[in-house]
């Protein structure tokens, strides 16, 4: 869709990213199993603090994300959907209609995704802004509607160039959600960081989790990091010498 509306010159994605309602992200996603995919197991889940839901395909050749909110965006998750639905267009997908975001939020969506950081990846790139600023340039109305996404205050540096002097100051404050823990330097960090948006019996819960994860959580683990476990027991002492290595490292 970022190249059919001039957004990108690349046509295709890795994965499709779908937002649905928050209140039924969970039940979407569950729907998508009898036609061939399979929820990733994730530690968050059942809490407030994931984003969306990774579901990859048994037959079909892409992996969908189901998303409850966008990260980077200062508003709740209900206001920002409904938002983004309020001006959706409409485009045709194997004689299927399908609602897309509206170019200009598009575009700020796109940005958002480019500078999004990664845990222990540093400080954003020159070349992370200067692709946020190629989505912002190409949509009529980016910068009114960074504005009123809630995303000035993630991309003021790239908004700057498009918008009148001094007219993005009252919009730049607020926090953007799952942000500032991606920023951590290292996975304990951050995850500590996650948790604070939780209560403490979930924090707790959480904790045990990460140490000693479930059979599921623990091979998806070290599937993701490359490491070709046989069981969930040598998965979980896997997952635990790398967290370990990785916060040493960082405390170094």
């Amino acid at each position: 869709v970022l190249h059919l509306q001039g957004l990108r010159e690349r046509e295709h994605s890795g994965d499709v990213d779908v937002w649905c309602d928050p209140a039924r992200w969970d039940d979407l996603a569950a729907a998508l199993t009898p036609w061939g995919w399979e929820r990733v197991a994730d530690p968050w889940e059942g809490t407030g603090v994931n984003h969306s839901a990774t579901l990859v395909p048994r037959v079909w050749g892409c992996e969908i994300d189901v998303h409850r909110r966008f990260p980077g965006l200062v508003l709740d998750d209900e206001r920002a959907f409904a938002l983004v639905l309020r001006d959706a267009v409409s485009v045709r997908f194997a004689a299927v209609d399908v609602l897309v975001p509206a170019p200009a939020t598009h575009a700020v969506l796109a940005a958002l995704h480019a500078v999004r950081p990664v845990i222990g990846a540093g400080p954003r790139t020159p070349g992370a802004s200067a692709s946020a600023r190629g989505f912002l340039s190409r949509a009529d109305g980016s910068v009114a509607r960074a504005r009123e996404l809630g995303a000035v205050p993630v991309l003021r540096e790239e908004l700057e160039p498009l918008a009148e002097p001094g007219s993005l100051d009252a919009d730049a404050a607020g926090t953007p959600r799952d942000w500032e823990w991606r920023q951590q330097p290292d996975h304990v960090r951050a995850y500590w960081m996650a948790m604070r948006a939780v209560s403490w019996p979930v924090r707790v819960r959480l904790v045990l989790r990460f140490v000693w994860p479930p059979d599921d959580v623990a091979l998806a683990s070290a599937r993701h990091a490359g490491h070709a476990a046989t069981t969930p027991r040598r998965a979980r002492w896997i997952r635990l010498r790398r967290g370990i290595r990785d916060w040493v490292r960082r405390r170094r």
